[in-house]
């Protein structure tokens, strides 16, 4: 009983986590991505160097 509710809880944090972190933070960067050109990010990393 003490194992199975101790999964249920691991199995509805790793589901909140999915929704409630890694969604945004994949639209973040696909926003990102799709908004700054690869030339400029590139051209500010050589810059770096």
């Amino acid at each position: 009983m003490l194992l199975q509710s101790g999964w249920i809880s691991l199995l509805d944090y790793l589901a909140a986590h999915v929704l409630l972190c890694l969604v945004p933070a994949f639209l973040i960067a696909g926003a990102l991505t799709a908004l700054i050109p690869k030339g400029t990010v590139a051209r500010a990393d050589r810059t770096r160097r």
